[in-house]
Order: C-alpha cells, then sequence, then structure tokens
C-alpha cells in the first residue's frame, strides 16, 4: 500500500510538470507597442504620439486621431527588438534573460463617405510575432528575471477602433485590445499494477476578454493639437483544473492551476503637438500615467487535494492539501504607479522627407528586491531617431507615392543595486543593468490625393 502510495505521488509530479511545459511553453507583460511602439514614425520620435499620431497606430495611441487623415491609409512593416542585459547574483545564481522579438506589424485607416460625409472613421492595428506567435511563461518567484522584456511581449496584438469628428476642431475615438482567458482541465487515470495510463484526456479553449482603449483630441489653433486618451487594465487569465485516479485504489488527486500573465495595467496619457510653421518643426510631447500599483501576482499557483478512502486507513481522514501555507497564495508584489514622459521632434525641410528625433522616460514600477522574489526592472532612458520619405512607384503601379518610415532606438537601463535583508538567501545581492535597440522599417500607402 504504502509503496504504491508513492508511486501515487511520484507519478503526479511527473504529470504535472509535463503539463506545466506543455501548456506554458514561454512571459510577457508589456505589450510591443508599450515598449517599442506601434509603427516607425512613432519609435523615431520617442513615442510621443497621443497628439500626434496621423495614421493606423492612432488605434493604439488614440483613436479619436483617426480623424487627421482624410483619405484610406495602409501600412506594413517589421519591427526588432533586442534586450542585452547584464545581471550579477552574489551567489552565482542562474538569471533568466529576456529574448529577441522580430515580427510583423500590419494596419489600416479607412474614412467612411457617403451619408456619414468621412466624419466616421475605422481603423486597426495588429502585431504577429515572427519567432514566437505566442508566449507565456511563469517563472518562479526566486528566479531572477526582467518583468517587462522576459520573452520580450511576444504575443499577438490586435486594436480595432473608431472615430468620429465631431466638428472640425474635436474628434472622439474608442477602440478595444483583445485578450483572452483560457479555461481547460485534464483528466488521467493510472494503473499501477500494469505500469500503465488507462484514461488520459485534456482540453483547454480560448474565451475572449477585451479592454477598452478612448481617446479625444481638440485643435483649438491651426497649428496646436491637445489630447488625451485611456487604456483599459487586461490579463490573459489561466484556469486549468483536473484530476488523477489509479486503478485499484480508492484515491483521487485533484489540482488546480491558476495565474494571470500578460497584465497591463489601467493607462491615462495626455499629450499636446504643436507646428512651428515657419521652419516645418514639430513638437510633440505626452504625460503617461500607469497605474502598476493594482499588477497580480506573476507567479503561477498551483494546489493539490489527495482524497480517497486508502487514505483514511492511514489515518488522514480530510486528505492531504498542499500546499498548506499562506505564502503560496497570490499576494501583491508591491509595484508602484509610474509617470513617464515622452518627447518628439519632426522636421520637414521638403514635403518629401522628414527627419526625427525623441527622448522618453519610464520609471520602474517594481520595487527593489530584498527578500523572497527576484522580480526585475530598471528605470528607462530611450533615446530615439528616424527618418521618413516619399517616393513613386517606379513601376507605375500604384497611382500614389510611397511613404516609408525607418525608426531606430536606444534604450539604457539605469543600473540598479538589490540589497538583501537575509544573508543566507540563495540568489544573493542583485546588479541589474543594459540596453535595449529597436529597429522599424514600415511601408505605406495612401488611397488618392
Amino acid at each position: 500500500m504504502n509503496r504504491s502510495y508513492i508511486r501515487v505521488q511520484t507519478s503526479s509530479c511527473v504529470i504535472l510538470f509535463v503539463l506545466f511545459f506543455l501548456i506554458f511553453p514561454g512571459l510577457s507583460h508589456a505589450s510591443i507597442f508599450q515598449v517599442l511602439g506601434a509603427a516607425g514614425r512613432d519609435m523615431s520620435m520617442g513615442n510621443a504620439m497621443t497628439a500626434a499620431a496621423e495614421d493606423w497606430s492612432a488605434s493604439f495611441f488614440n483613436p479619436s486621431l483617426l480623424t487627421r487623415k482624410q483619405t484610406m491609409t495602409l501600412g506594413v512593416g517589421f519591427q526588432l527588438g533586442i534586450p542585452m542585459m547584464t545581471t550579477q547574483t552574489s551567489k552565482n545564481a542562474a538569471v533568466a534573460t529576456p529574448n529577441n522579438i522580430l515580427g510583423l506589424s500590419m494596419g489600416m485607416a479607412i474614412p467612411i463617405g457617403g451619408v456619414l460625409k468621412k466624419r466616421v472613421y475605422f481603423g486597426y492595428i495588429f502585431f504577429i510575432p515572427g519567432l514566437d506567435f505566442y508566449r507565456i511563461n511563469f517563472r518562479d518567484p526566486s528566479t531572477p528575471h526582467y518583468y517587462m522584456y522576459d520573452s520580450l511581449i511576444a504575443k499577438f496584438e490586435f486594436l480595432p477602433s473608431f472615430a468620429v469628428r465631431i466638428t472640425d476642431w474635436l474628434s472622439v475615438g474608442v477602440g478595444m485590445r483583445m485578450m483572452a482567458t483560457v479555461p481547460g482541465g485534464f483528466s488521467l487515470n493510472m494503473d499501477v499494477a500494469n505500469t500503465r495510463i488507462t484514461k488520459r484526456e485534456m482540453y483547454f479553449g480560448a474565451q475572449a476578454s477585451a479592454a477598452a482603449n478612448a481617446g479625444i483630441h481638440t485643435q483649438p489653433f491651426k497649428n496646436l493639437i491637445i489630447g488625451a486618451s485611456y487604456q483599459g487594465e487586461i490579463a490573459l487569465e489561466i484556469n486549468m483544473p483536473g484530476d488523477f485516479k489509479v486503478d485499484g485504489l480508492d484515491f483521487q488527486a485533484n489540482i488546480l492551476l491558476i495565474g494571470k500573465a500578460q497584465w497591463t495595467p489601467h493607462t491615462i496619457s495626455f499629450g499636446a503637438t504643436y507646428l512651428i510653421e515657419r521652419v516645418q518643426l514639430r513638437v510633440a510631447s505626452d504625460l503617461v500615467y500607469a497605474m502598476w500599483s493594482r499588477a497580480p501576482d506573476p507567479a503561477l499557483f498551483f494546489k493539490i487535494h489527495m482524497q480517497g478512502g486508502d487514505l483514511e486507513k492511514l489515518g488522514l481522514k480530510n486528505g492531504i492539501s498542499l500546499p498548506v501555507n499562506a505564502e503560496n497564495k497570490p499576494q501583491s508584489p508591491g509595484f508602484s504607479d509610474t509617470l513617464s514622459w515622452r518627447l518628439g521632434l519632426e522636421y520637414t525641410p521638403k514635403k518629401w522627407i522628414s527627419l526625427r528625433t525623441g527622448y522618453m522616460y519610464r520609471p520602474t514600477p517594481v520595487p527593489i528586491q530584498t527578500t523572497g522574489t527576484n522580480i526585475l526592472d530598471n528605470s528607462l532612458h530611450m533615446l530615439t531617431i528616424g527618418t521618413g520619405f516619399v517616393f513613386k512607384d517606379p513601376l507605375e503601379i500604384l497611382e500614389q507615392p510611397i511613404a516609408v518610415d525607418i525608426g531606430g532606438q536606444l534604450g539604457v537601463l539605469a543600473p540598479r543595486f538589490h540589497k538583501k535583508e537575509i544573508q543566507n538567501e540563495p540568489v544573493g545581492d542583485i546588479h541589474s543593468q543594459g540596453f535595449i535597440y529597436g529597429l522599424s522599417f514600415v511601408v505605406k500607402y495612401t488611397f488618392g490625393s
């Protein structure tokens, strides 16, 4: 009896181990658009787009800005992100380093004419990772890992939106960010005597969920635009119950896996852009408030309850439940809200070319890790540069000129030192810093003059 019971526990651990790596193959919390940007122009202008977006990227930054273009615009491009972190631990512990990300972005902005007289606009933008279509990873809290960049936001993004031009100087827009919950379960039976699995069933799906994305902008003067936008909180929720039985024994183990990944906070942005017409220089600036204090525990949690007549014979009338202590319940990671600043400049000496640069500062929401967890993040200083130019189709297939936007980024992660309160802590003190390189290349076409 005892040998069978030990084999049951061992098999349960093995099954959990296999399920963990089958179901949850890769962690991301911020989106690709939040970290790098949505297209070449905004990536090269410090992402200061709350009042300055001019095409389908408005679906992310401020949906109301879709009304800035009077003709349909289509764009497609790629984005590359390369994080290069330097992490040292006083006890030479292993560190989870972020991966590179390469993906395709595409979007469209469409004015709706006819009886609506181009006062209603539809737009969308999406991003498809090229290396991993979707990647979720729940790190053990004790493993040092970079919260914002782990697997560098490798997830499919889709943001549809609508905008209405109420007057010539006021527009509003609404949209959504699409996400999913992942419900499911599994059932396993084992024949201990013949050392074989007699039942193996598993099911899981994806139920769509969405968060609001809204914006407003006004143009009180010819060269001044003021905008504000809101992005709602959203997460991918995991809820996976299961059961495990052993043939020939009065025994059953009920297992529950729960967690939240891909979480992004409520975000409120205010921005303004002004065109210095005499020198054709556009100046854009944003303030972005993100409510990181609402962040859920980023770890994966599981509960196991074993019960049955054979356990009662061992004196365990109420069965066995794991975990049994409060430390294994979801807890707040203690993040803080952040206020970020963005600045963008765009100089257009000729109608066919623009030169751009910018700066972005994002303070870290993650507190110093003194004990228990090793969630890493650093305040970010991002320098950006880029250009945009238009040219006629050399093959004369397209009637209108083709536009190209190129953006490059250098992000500097400020050095940070995590001093541990407990000397025998297995990871020890941590020193982290690094760089993030970003590159975007976008081709756009405008239908009609």
